[in-house]
């Protein structure tokens, strides 16, 4: 994993210093740095050594082929990497130079064009250019694992791995930066975020997954290239249980790749219990291996099935105790890392989660994110109707009151008498799981560490959408289920918990009252928000507590960044409010 920066002046102007870009991504590569420098463009890498811990891998990486020069900085990695080698060797004589596989990625552009994206499995950002021409090439992974993000003008593109870097250098320009209005409202009114191109600033967007760009006489175009592919009812059939867990057997051993430390974050539920026996049965991956579980202190956990398990395959465990008295100190702190807004405490578990990983050395961890949205097990698939501002957990939102001239759209209704396939393309797989991807890479990321989440794979969602399951069984992910009672890792009467973290407890303490108290009389706040009612707000956070969590989110995302935001100034005298 990596992070990366990437400008291309249209125009004649100069590049913000290169030593802050580097350190603003350090985090994303601590490893090893690189910099391209010539005429209109400036590259910048940073490297986090996984697959080639030699130094052949880095960037940005060349590739001379006939007669031109390919260059390319990338973030990912690539699972069906012995797939990709043997095609490639079959079609050209060029002799591999590296053990990762940025060269494998490079020349499969190379070799297939800008459909090349369609071969390969895994998860990735990236951007390629060429000595000889102005054509500049990027795109991004069908699930959005890793981001990309960019400004486009008629002086500069900048395609960066996160937003900090485009906000310091847009500042450097004197560029104004704004509030982006009704993303915000977006959030408010349907708890989503990350969803679509639109950031939380009105001038940064960011590429869409699947999505490809290139650059043609300085102007963008970007189209999609990766798309889901939709089931065969004529040729569905019963999901064999026996099929399912040597398929996905086959993926998690294929994430499992890498030359360094790898732990899995687990829990007491289905996914990651059974990711983590499916690793077991390939006893190499168990010499260095770590389970990472988080608890929440006071507060109701399964961490003795976490226990349980790992006791039973002999694997080291180690479970993160998050003391309520430090919740909201990191909140502050994180949202600085998550440039969006903070999905709930169990992201900030996360956080910590991955930070004791990298302690103990770990640089990859395994996660189980992406089943439920794959099977269905959300409790939203139980409602008849299913809208884009409704909760995971089936509840649905209802903010338009505390919204001046809220997005005139009504919630649609994404399913209504609709397809099981098509309520979860429509609201999980367009809707969540780019939140989902966003908060996995940003609490790994921030410390040092790649996140791999083998259910967010391409062919284990052709597997489960070609299979008929979904009608024949009343029990959620049955077959994962089913797998773990056969093998003894699971209770005859499992049920999911929904209620993962002390939230509702956290939102009635006295340290949140009080943050609400300063956001009633922070004008500067009330000025840059005015489209929200912030008064009628406040009057209702304790029997609307996810209102007041967005609030929240909200108010220190303003005030992380608003040395950035052009920043509205009322003509009369502040006043208490």
């Amino acid at each position: 994993m990596c992070g990366f920066y990437f400008q291309y002046n249209k125009k004649k102007s100069e590049f913000l210093n290169s030593n802050k870009i580097f350190k603003l991504l350090k985090h994303r590569g601590p490893d090893d740095k690189g910099l391209y420098f010539k005429k209109k463009i400036l590259a910048i890498h940073t490297l986090l050594k996984i697959q080639d811990v030699s130094n052949k891998s880095k960037q940005p990486f060349s590739i001379k082929f006939k007669n031109q020069k390919f260059n390319i900085i990338y973030n990912g990695e690539i699972y069906n990497k012995d797939e990709i080698k043997k095609k490639i060797l079959k079609t050209t004589h060029y002799k591999l130079k590296t053990d990762g596989d940025t060269e494998l990625f490079l020349l499969s552009f190379i070799l297939w064009g800008e459909n090349f994206i369609k071969k390969i499995e895994g998860m990735f950002a990236y951007v390629i250019w060429s000595e000889n021409s102005e054509r500049i090439h990027f795109g991004r992974d069908q699930f959005v694992q890793k981001p990309l993000y960019y400004f486009d003008s008629e002086k500069y593109l900048i395609l960066s791995s996160e937003i900090k870097p485009i906000l310091h250098a847009l500042n450097f320009h004197k560029e104004k930066i704004s509030l982006n209005v009704e993303s915000i409202k977006n959030y408010l009114l349907n708890n989503n975020f990350s969803n679509n191109e639109e950031t939380f600033f009105k001038e940064i967007k960011q590429i869409n997954g699947g999505n490809i760009g290139t650059v043609v006489k300085k102007k963008i175009k970007i189209k999609k290239i990766l798309k889901l592919n939709r089931p065969n009812k004529s040729k569905k059939k019963s999901i064999n249980i026996n099929k399912f867990e040597n398929f996905v057997e086959n993926i998690v051993n294929q994430h499992m790749v890498g030359k360094v430390k790898t732990g899995i974050a687990l829990s007491s539920g289905a996914d990651s219990r059974f990711l983590l026996y499916l690793i077991s049965k390939n006893k190499k991956f168990l010499k260095n291996l770590t389970a990472f579980t988080f608890a929440f202190e006071n507060f109701k956990n399964e961490t003795q099935d976490a226990v349980s398990m790992c006791q039973k395959l002999n694997i080291n465990h180690s479970i993160i105790y998050l003391k309520n008295k430090d919740l909201l100190y990191e909140f502050k702190r994180l949202i600085k890392f998550n440039e969006f807004p903070l999905g709930g405490l169990p992201q900030i578990a996360m956080f910590k989660l991955c930070e004791k990983a990298r302690e103990k050395g770990i640089k990859v961890l395994i996660g189980g994110y992406g089943a439920d949205e794959h099977f269905g097990s959300y409790k939203a698939f139980s409602s008849k109707k299913i809208r884009e501002n409704q909760l995971v957990d089936g509840r649905v939102l209802n903010n338009e009151e505390f919204i001046k001239n809220p997005i005139k759209k009504k919630s649609k209704t994404l399913l209504n008498n609709q397809s099981f396939y098509e309520k979860k393309i429509n609201y999980f797989l367009n809707l969540k799981i780019p939140r989902t991807s966003l908060m996995c890479d940003r609490f790994s990321m921030s410390n040092s560490v790649e996140f791999r989440n083998p259910f967010l794979d391409r062919r284990i969602y052709d597997f489960i959408n070609q299979s008929d399951y979904q009608y024949s069984q009343n029990i959620k992910k049955y077959p994962i289920i089913q797998i773990l009672k056969q093998k003894g890792f699971f209770k005859r009467n499992y049920k999911k918990n929904y209620i993962q973290s002390p939230q509702t407890q956290f939102m009635k303490n006295k340290s949140i009252t009080k943050i609400f108290k300063n956001i009633t009389y922070d004008n500067e706040f009330a000025q840059n928000v005015d489209f929200i009612k912030i008064n009628k707000i406040i009057k209702k956070i304790n029997i609307k507590q996810n209102l007041a969590w967005q609030m929240m989110n909200i108010y220190y995302f303003f005030h992380t960044f608003k040395k950035f935001i052009f920043k509205k100034i009322s003509k009369n005298r502040l006043h208490k409010r």
